[in-house]
């Protein structure tokens, strides 16, 4: 089976992300802190960069409440108006390796390297240089040419391509998973951050993988007995359920953690390669966490990278220790407000505790907000 994922993610002068980096990133990862802590400034940064190889920044500004796109950069110190951005992903038998520099003036990357196998891109000044061994460099003069974002959302390569395939899921709106999606006859939907276009989406997806949706539903809410999508006019689409002792209803009379369960279930019949998930226990109750975090470790087909955040110890007591010290991440903040990160379980005291205490077990142990100020000394 070919893997698709990030490996490495290196940021400068994003929010709180003032110098960051995280790395040997895993197929399933968990990202753990107080409050504040900056865990959905890096997944949001995630998505900002994938708005980078989209060429859509000015809306994804918008779609963020963001007034300025100067409102993403660092607070305090020296100012600066770029924002340092490296990533190294494994693309199949591949590695990448991509550098570039987002001027918050110009909203684009000025410039950028990519590595992608034996393949080198370098754009600066306008002008990309490709290289390849045994090939006379290739130069390709853009001149002033206007868009946002990088200059690899129009000339698309294997990389710019599996970072369009990262799907960002915050804190999701019931009203808006539940209501119809309009949708025009073979374009594909996809669910919003926010949970919007689920029936849209779902109307898309084949019959098995409709059927496979259901049961999977079934096997976290039993009493759910059908599913249909209601095809209504001018391409309106809303999604109708039924219950064992009920007649069929709306998807709004779903209580908001069923409604969330749609959401993250359904994203294994995507195209996506990494699902970002914020607060993914968030509306569940406590007896499905074993169910999700199991379905979580093995998530689509073929198998998609998963990085979520939880507030919840019971949510890391169904890892196993291996998984617990390889993709348990905590981040916290130093006396600046910037935030850092490290292996949970690589910190000497939670090692420890990890010896003797299930991982959920020594996160409950811990007194967090007294362990962000020991490591941020």
């Amino acid at each position: 089976m070919e893997i698709f994922k990030i490996d490495r993610v290196s940021v400068k002068n994003f929010k709180s992300l003032a110098d960051f980096e995280i790395s040997d990133i895993p197929m399933f990862s968990c990202l753990i802190g107080i409050n504040g802590s900056g865990k959905t400034t890096f997944l949001q940064f995630l998505d900002f960069v994938k708005s980078l190889m989209n060429g859509n920044v000015p809306q994804w500004l918008n779609e963020q409440g963001l007034n300025n796109v100067t409102e993403l950069l660092t607070l305090g110190g020296e100012r600066k108006y770029s924002i340092d951005i490296e990533i190294d992903a494994t693309l199949g038998e591949k590695k990448a390796s991509w550098k570039a520099k987002f001027n918050t003036r110009e909203m684009r990357c000025t410039v950028e390297t990519l590595k992608e196998g034996l393949v080198e891109y370098r754009y600066e000044s306008g002008k990309l240089n490709i290289s390849e061994p045994g090939k006379k460099i290739q130069t390709i003069d853009y001149g002033p040419s206007n868009y946002s974002g990088s200059i690899f959302s129009f000339r698309e390569t294997e990389f710019s391509k599996f970072i369009r395939q990262c799907r960002f899921l915050g804190v999701l709106d019931p009203h808006a998973i539940a209501q119809s999606s309009r949708v025009a006859k073979a374009q594909s939907v996809s669910v919003e951050s926010n949970g919007r276009n689920l029936s849209g989406f779902i109307a898309g997806l084949s019959a098995d993988n409709q059927h496979n949706l259901l049961t999977q539903i079934q096997n976290f809410y039993a009493p759910l007995k059908g599913m249909e999508i209601k095809r209504q006019q001018f391409g309106w689409k809303s999604l109708l359920l039924s219950e064992l002792e009920k007649n069929v209803f709306s998807a709004t009379n779903l209580s908001y953690g069923t409604l969330r369960l749609f959401v993250l279930l359904s994203q294994q019949f995507t195209d996506d390669k990494v699902i970002l998930f914020d607060e993914a226990e968030n509306g569940l109750n406590q007896e499905l966490f074993e169910k999700f975090v199991t379905k979580l470790q093995n998530y689509g087909e073929p198998k998609k990278q998963v990085v979520v955040s939880t507030h919840s110890g019971l949510f890391l007591n169904y890892l196993t220790d291996d998984l617990a010290r390889s993709g348990v991440f905590f981040l916290y903040k130093d006396k600046m407000g910037h935030t850092h990160v490290r292996r949970f379980f690589d910190i000497p005291q939670m090692s420890e505790k990890l010896n003797v205490l299930g991982p959920g077990e020594a996160m409950g142990d811990t007194d967090l907000i007294e362990l962000s100020d020991q490591l941020s000394d």
